[in-house]
């Protein structure tokens, strides 16, 4: 198992949140291993939950949603390989395995949850060079981001989805 799923299993314990609610980490990325970390919002319902229920259980560009194909095509046309990538959320989880992810509001108790574990996982990536905030919600940690980890450089992105 890897550090930064790890990581997501004890955040899970933490705060009392089913493990399957929070998507892992796609094995085929570099994810601990990466230059560049992609962080979104909130994980969108492809990847939440099991191939049984609709979802991936992890977080991908390889994903069949419409975020995920965007994303994919994106980082074709950058020319960015899945070993120089890790892709996260700021929040990590979504509330219920039910609940239409698209009319979740990321509330700031949830950064606030989300900021302590990501700076967990920037930490566990030794190569990371820099971080794209793709969407307003994830820029939402950007000054904090830059002061608590200054020698990574943060760049600003419109997230990937259709709604964009």
């Amino acid at each position: 198992m890897s550090i930064l799923n790890r990581i997501d299993d004890r955040y899970a314990v933490e705060h009392s949140i089913d493990r399957q609610l929070i998507p892992r980490f796609e094995p085929k990325n570099g994810n601990e291993c990466a230059r560049l970390l992609l962080l979104l919002e909130r994980p969108g319902p492809g990847s939440v939950g099991t191939p049984q229920t609709g979802g991936s259980g992890v977080i991908s560009q390889f994903n069949e949603d419409v975020t995920a194909r965007m994303l994919r095509a994106q980082l074709e046309l950058a020319d960015i390989a899945p070993a120089d990538l890790c892709i996260t959320n700021i929040v990590p989880h979504v509330r219920s395995a039910r609940a239409r992810v698209s009319d979740e509001q990321v509330n700031q108790a949830e950064i606030e949850m989300g900021f302590t574990r990501l700076l967990e996982v920037v930490d566990a990536i030794a190569p990371l060079q820099n971080i794209v905030l793709l969407g307003n919600k994830a820029k939402l940690v950007k000054n904090r981001l830059r002061d608590a980890r200054p020698w990574i450089e943060l760049h600003d992105a419109f997230h990937t989805s259709a709604q964009a």
